[in-house]
């Protein structure tokens, strides 16, 4: 077999022939270069492959290229990119390949067919041999990512700003929405003290009613289970590894270094071509003991599908605005989001790209169920994944099924992690919002109002659930604060809404957001008055007004209580999850507490609107 010339030097260097041929066929059959196909399978290390590329060619190796100014003001293109990193000449001239050398240092990364043309391009200008110099191609890309540093923030905090700013969280809420919600909270506080008796029934019916939406939400889920179950089984179809596109996983790590190990072990078990595989592990820049475990981990010959990504130190310091600044930097035709402490299915891309293959341009993102794998440890634990089964394997498919039958886009939320996105959807909708604190639950809104589909897989995303009640909180707060960030922006104008999501569309985004706000926080009022029914019950005291709240009340109470309680229930069988059943009785409890950080979220909403608090992962063996 006649080997291309990209690869065929290395027989010298001590690379096996056979190896060689192997990846001059996989090269053809993936149509890419035989030497990107020799580095992702870790044959050969990427800095000994310029080396020795460098020494054929008779040119000095550099490991290290300097900062490489880009002219203009957009971003390349990922493409763009990946080309200008074949020659980066750091100066003020350009360089034509076969034309003219400019007078500075040119540092080259050939691939595939280049090589051949620098190879005769320093044949003919041997002369030039002291100006030119080989690099490689990740320290080539880490010189232009440099040189767009400044362009990359400007994407990552303002994109969407720029291009839709009715849609940011920048300034969280208008002083109209102000005024009228100050106005609200002070007429409703007047009214449950001070109107007559069939008023305060009638707030009080209010807010049970939104307490009853959100569980007809449930309850819809529960119905109809039985077929989203069926349509749930999937089957791994022949992978044809020749049409599968470039995917690329992007990572948000902040003080994770205890993570980085087994997260990059769980990464590695992906099922999908590492020649095709890009994992950005995105890191902020003054976080020096996550960035050296990165790279203490991935510096490796079997590890060049990952890259380490540091994020300029800048406000807001949010998940979102890291990914920002990676997102204009993916080459996959496909984008997915996960944690620091997610342990992915080894199949969850190949469902994903088969589904989004299945489904119509519109299917803009797929979110995978996630599932908790310490839910033993604890009560806590055991409340949060059964939180998560109701809502991952219940509730979302439920909807996603009612966007389908119904042929519209409607919005979904999404988790925080294990989101597939079409990267050029991604893009055209503006990334992520970097003032949102549960930019998941923004996106699937503005998804859907752009005329965009969300979908649900099956392949699950193993995590961790906090253990400690403390941790617990801040991270509930973050949620809360974010959903109310939500609606506060999407509610801006109101006729706006209506028009992009229509009357059914209208109405979930209010369950969804509203309903899910107000039954929290009215939670602890339900309670109140059912345990204040049964003092008064007690000492023969009971009045008519307090019967009425108190049967109400339990009536509200128990539904909220069973209807999580019977979608949880097929969930742990679908999943073949064994929780004890005495676990339900802590449910009261737990929705307290939900109430408690629902209640701080407001607070926070008021005082640190864009704070990020982190939630904090010990270390755990994948």
């Amino acid at each position: 077999m006649n080997l291309s010339q990209d690869i065929a030097f290395l027989e010298y260097y001590g690379v096996p022939r056979q190896r060689l041929e192997a990846a001059e066929i996989r090269g053809r059959k993936l149509n890419l270069p035989p030497s990107i196909v020799l580095m992702a399978a870790g044959t050969i290390q990427e800095s000994v492959y310029y080396r020795c590329l460098a020494d054929k060619l008779e040119l000095e190796f550099v490991d290290s290229t300097p900062p490489k100014e880009i002219e203009g003001t957009k971003i390349p293109r990922p493409e763009e990119l990946k080309k200008m990193a074949q020659i980066v000449t750091i100066g003020n001239s350009g360089i034509k390949l076969l034309d003219e050398i400019a007078p500075k240092s040119v540092y080259l990364a050939p691939e595939g067919a280049d090589f051949v043309k620098i190879e005769n391009l320093v044949r003919k200008c041997g002369v030039l041999r002291h100006r030119i110099c080989i690099s490689t191609r990740s320290s080539n890309l880490i010189s232009l990512r440099n040189g767009l540093s400044e362009r990359l923030i400007d994407f990552a905090t303002k994109a969407l700003l720029d291009r839709f700013p009715h849609y940011s969280a920048m300034n969280t809420i208008m002083p109209t929405q102000a005024v009228i919600l100050v106005l609200g909270l002070l007429l409703t506080a007047y009214l449950m003290f001070f109107a007559p008796m069939d008023v305060r029934i009638g707030l009080h019916l209010l807010a049970t009613f939104f307490y009853l939406e959100c569980i007809a939400i449930k309850i819809y889920a529960w119905i109809g289970f039985g077929s989203v179950q069926q349509q749930r089984i999937w089957k791994p179809p022949p992978l044809n590894e020749s049409e599968l596109p470039d995917y690329s996983i992007l990572v948000p790590l902040y003080h994770e270094d205890g993570q980085v190990k087994d997260l990059v072990n769980a990464l590695e078990r992906i099922r999908w071509p590492v020649e095709r595989l890009e994992i950005m592990l995105i890191c902020e820049a003054d976080d020096k003991k996550t960035i050296d475990a990165c790279k203490h981990e991935t510096d490796r010959p079997n590890r060049f599908h990952f890259s380490v990504i540091p994020v300029p130190v800048c406000q807001p310091r949010t998940k979102p605005k890291a990914m920002n600044y990676a997102l204009p930097l993916c080459r996959g035709e496909y984008v997915v989001v996960y944690d620091a402490e997610d342990r992915p299915h080894p199949l969850q891309l190949q469902e994903a790209f088969d589904v989004f293959s299945k489904g119509e341009n519109d299917l803009a993102c797929l979110q995978a169920p996630l599932a908790i794998r310490n839910a033993e440890e604890g009560i806590l634990t055991r409340l949060f994944a059964i939180e998560y089964l109701a809502l991952f394997d219940g509730v979302l498919p439920a909807l996603t099924r009612l966007c389908l039958r119904r042929h519209l886009p409607l919005p979904i939320p999404l988790g925080g992690t294990s989101n597939h996105f079409r990267r050029e959807v991604l893009l055209d909708v503006g990334g992520w919002d970097a003032y949102n604190v549960t930019e998941d639950a923004d996106l699937g809104v503005r998804l859907a109002r752009e005329g965009y589909r969300i979908g649900t897989i099956t392949q699950t995303t193993r995590e961790e659930a906090p253990v400690e009640i403390s941790i617990w909180l801040k991270q509930r707060t973050r949620w809360f604060k974010g959903w109310y960030q939500t609606w506060l922006v999407h509610m801006r104008h109101p006729i706006w809404m209506y028009r992009d999501l229509g009357l059914l569309g209208m109405v979930l985004f209010q369950l969804l957001t509203l309903g899910m706000a107000i039954s929290t926080l009215v939670h602890p009022l339900l309670v109140y008055h059912v345990v204040r029914a049964i003092i008064d019950l007690s000492s023969g005291t009971l009045s008519l007004q307090d019967y009425c709240f108190a049967w109400l009340s339990v009536i509200m109470v128990l539904l909220g209580y069973l209807s999580l309680i019977v979608v949880a229930n097929d969930t742990l069988k679908l999943r073949n999850v064994t929780i004890s059943r005495w676990v339900y009785l802590a449910i009261p409890l737990y929705w307290i507490l939900l109430s408690f950080a629902a209640w701080r979220a407001l607070w926070h909403l008021i005082r640190y609107p864009h704070r990020w608090e982190k939630t904090p992962h010990r270390l755990q063996n994948a």
